[in-house]
């Protein structure tokens, strides 16, 4: 009884004092729901931002979860996947590869528990086993060790455990013009680590019976800044992309060339950054169910009563989007 009271305990605990990040990985992912989703879209915060499953369903039919975060590596990418297709047993995953230039597992600490603080078990264990040092896996595996102090900080909402009516998606109400830039057909030698990765997901995909797809989403590829640098020059490796997709025969979408197709305007629909706002991801995400409608063999599963609640949950996310549409339009 002591030891059951313990765990309680610690877990009512952990649930309140842990950070509760809108760029992290869905804290509803941990949850055992059951339910399938037929695709599963995995990357940083540009695909966080740019694609809303709940609109994907009202519109096509598409039942999908958003496992996007901010500044998600090809190798956290990697474990997210091997989670989720025992989770949720998708027939589509959707990798964004704007991290492919990054050399590294993970960015930062804090970055990390943006992926762990989300898994559970075995799952959370593999991938710090396999990314951490020895001596730092303390803090991803038991997350209070890291959060105990935010006492200080703790807010009303912190106290409420709420579905997440985005399905794991992020609305950016941020609107600022993006600059012109210069498209290049030049190309760059991946990184290994992120070959490594890609490499395991698409055997990973191949042994599940999981198809892959492989996407660049829009950014502004004038930037200079953050952790990619410049942006022109990082073209270059989504172009090799092209090169890895064709060797393991997966299908790879580069946006980058399709923006007119897309409706996508320069002054309205970005965030000035490496992201879409809710105009420009509406767009980006109808373009996206189209193309996945036309060349996939996916269920609608508007008509299943097994998925009524993503109806319900749609109704709430129609109303907390209007709400973002006010801020994104004053």
């Amino acid at each position: 009884m002591f030891l059951c009271t313990l765990v309680t305990a610690l877990t009512w605990m952990t649930l309140i004092f842990e950070n509760k990040s809108p760029d992290a990985v869905s804290k509803d992912f941990a949850k055992s729901t059951g339910r399938k989703f037929d695709v599963i879209f995995l990357g940083p915060s540009t695909m966080k931002n740019d694609i809303y499953p709940l609109e994907l369903y009202h519109s096509y039919g598409i039942a999908a979860y958003n496992l996007a975060c901010g500044s998600q590596s090809v190798a956290e990418s990697y474990y997210l996947a091997e989670s989720a297709i025992k989770k949720y047993q998708p027939d589509l995953l959707v990798l964004d590869v704007f991290m492919v230039p990054y050399e590294g597992n993970y960015l930062t600490d804090g970055q990390l528990h943006f992926v762990t603080d989300a898994m559970r078990g075995m799952d959370r264990w593999k991938l710090v086993k396999d990314m951490v040092p020895e001596g730092q896996r303390g803090q991803f595996l038991f997350e209070l060790s890291v959060y105990h102090d935010r006492w200080k900080e703790l807010e009303e909402q912190d106290f409420r455990r709420t579905d997440d009516i985005t399905y794991g998606a992020k609305l950016n109400t941020t609107v600022k013009e993006i600059r012109s830039y210069r498209i290049t057909t030049e190309k760059k030698q991946l990184p290994d680590q992120s070959k490594e990765y890609l490499s395991r997901l698409a055997e990973l995909c191949r042994n599940e019976g999981v198809e892959l797809l492989l996407v660049n989403l829009p950014v502004d590829f004038g930037a200079k800044h953050g952790v990619m640098g410049d942006m022109e020059k990082m073209q270059m490796h989504y172009n090799a992309v092209h090169d890895f997709a064709a060797d393991h025969q997966i299908q790879y979408w580069n946006y980058l060339d399709c923006t007119d197709e897309i409706e996508l305007d320069p002054a309205k629909d970005y965030d000035g950054g490496y992201h879409l706002n809710i105009r420009g991801a509406e767009k980006l995400t109808d373009f996206m169910g189209r193309y996945l409608t036309e060349h996939y063999s996916l269920h609608d599963r508007r008509s299943d009563s097994g998925y009524d609640g993503m109806k319900e949950d749609y109704v709430l996310y129609e109303q907390y989007k209007e709400e973002q549409r006010i801020i994104l339009n004053q």
